[in-house]
């Protein structure tokens, strides 16, 4: 098991590069490839700027907290906030032929968590000043790897 390394950003959507920074180098140090590490900094990005935008309305004052660490074949970032609890695994995925046809804006942040990571856990705050955690989980697969196998 690797160390669990951490993060903070205020709310703002400039500090989103900060968090997507973090998220891709942790990848890459877990062995994933830069594709995988970008698509997973991705996900990231998207649930950190659905918190900025729609939990805490913009307020620079408020922080998001994230963590990042290998456990065993999978690297695990989690994601913190202590705004209204919100299960974005609620949210129907989107008919896509209609969003595309509609030309829709937004709304594809978390069709588009949903399709890199393997697993996502939602856990709510339990008492009022306590923080929301927001789980994503990728496996680490040879094929992602940095390290090329033998065929």
């Amino acid at each position: 098991m690797s160390k669990k390394e951490k993060i903070k950003i205020s709310s703002t959507l400039e500090n989103l590069r900060d968090a997507r920074e973090f998220v891709r180098g942790k990848a890459i140090k877990c062995g994933l490839n830069e594709n995988e590490a970008n698509k997973i900094a991705l996900a990231a990005d998207e649930a950190c700027a659905n918190l900025i935008k729609h939990t805490y309305n913009y307020d620079e004052t408020k922080e998001i907290r994230l963590t990042a660490e290998k456990r065993g074949d999978s690297l695990i970032i989690e994601i913190f906030d202590d705004g209204s609890p919100f299960d974005p695994l609620q949210i129907s995925q989107p008919n896509m032929k209609k969003y595309i046809r509609e030309y829709k804006r937004g709304g594809f942040g978390i069709y588009l968590i949903k399709s890199v990571m393997d697993e996502i856990e939602y856990y709510p705050s339990k008492s009022e000043n306590g923080e929301n955690v927001l789980r994503l989980t990728k496996k680490i697969n040879e094929r992602d790897s940095l390290i090329p196998t033998d065929s």
